[in-house]
């Protein structure tokens, strides 16, 4: 059930899709960057598992976005190789 304060706040696809970029430029180099994002996952939803519940049900509402805007990056990126 979502908080009466709106917290979490709602995040919108392109908000998400912009912070992921940056946080995957910042650590992309690193090879153990899967395990770290899957340590703050497993601690959020051992330690807050409502808000842990909150943020999935968030990310559910956007992902078609979400894909289909991955998509068009890739079929746009393979169309102009240089």
């Amino acid at each position: 059930m979502p908080s009466k304060l709106f917290w979490p706040p709602q995040m919108d696809a392109l908000e998400y899709i912009l912070l992921s970029n940056e946080l995957d430029a910042k650590y992309r180099q690193d090879q153990n960057q899967f395990d770290l994002y899957q340590f703050v996952v497993v601690k959020l939803q051992k330690e807050r598992p409502h808000l842990f519940r909150e943020y999935e049900q968030n990310f559910r509402r956007i992902e078609n976005n979400v894909y289909a805007h991955r998509a068009a990056q890739e079929n746009f990126s393979q169309e102009r190789p240089f």
